[in-house]
């Protein structure tokens, strides 16, 4: 697997977090919202896991904050840890 990607989050501040277990696939999911600086947009990068070890992780930072993690993971079931940073 090919983890090359993860450099391009070096560097950058972790303001928030989401994880999510499912019965399908992907069984786990990861995701982490950065951001570079205080004047830079917000971004996510998602690992997953297809059978229980992280097998594959995020081609690139995706622009979107919090509320684009939320909508892209819709199903309320299956998430089990959130956590976000307060805005100043």
């Amino acid at each position: 697997m090919d983890y090359r990607n993860c450099r391009r989050l070096l560097g950058m501040t972790v303001t928030g977090v989401m994880v999510r277990r499912r019965s399908d696939s992907p069984r786990g999911q990861l995701f982490l919202v950065l951001r570079r600086d205080a004047d830079s947009p917000e971004v996510y990068f998602e690992f997953f896991s297809v059978s229980g070890k992280i097998e594959a992780a995020g081609s690139s930072p995706t622009p979107g904050g919090m509320e684009d993690v939320r909508e892209y993971m819709a199903d309320p079931q299956a998430k089990v840890f959130e956590a976000q940073l307060s805005k100043r």
